[in-house]
């Protein structure tokens, strides 16, 4: 019987998605954490203080009190960026940003995240950005 055969596989794909949550939009898995990103503005662009905005959290929730890192790379040369510490948002665990950092040139960057909480060690996530002159 086809009619069943199909139930029975679109039943099987729907259940299939069932057993993690799918990681947010703009946001990759770590180790023990999910680590989103973003730039404010939105592209950033050439001599402009960037912010750069972390949210880290893992299966119990946003991870508060950890050390996070970015260091920024230009693609385009392949050079090192600036690299600096994102801060913990006060009031707003597992929110951190690094701000006033400037990017020189036009182009294709990444920015590589690193967390490092001592009860739960330490992952990296990079994620790529383009800087509009």
């Amino acid at each position: 019987m086809p009619t069943r055969s199909a139930a029975f596989f679109f039943l099987a794909v729907a259940l299939a998605g069932c057993g993690k949550p799918p990681t947010p939009a703009g946001a990759q898995k770590a180790g023990p954490y999910t680590i989103q990103f973003r730039t404010e503005p939105d592209p950033p662009h050439v001599g402009l203080d960037t912010a750069f905005v972390v949210a880290v959290t893992d299966a119990g929730g946003p991870v508060g009190g950890a050390s996070v890192n970015l260091q920024l790379t230009c693609r385009t040369y392949n050079q090192k960026g600036p690299e600096a510490p994102a801060i913990e948002s006060p009031g707003w665990p597992g929110h951190y940003e690094a701000r006033g950092m400037t990017t020189g040139v036009a182009g294709q960057w990444a920015a590589e995240v690193t967390v490092n909480d001592p009860r739960k060690g330490m992952a990296s996530a990079t994620f790529p950005f383009a800087v509009k002159p």
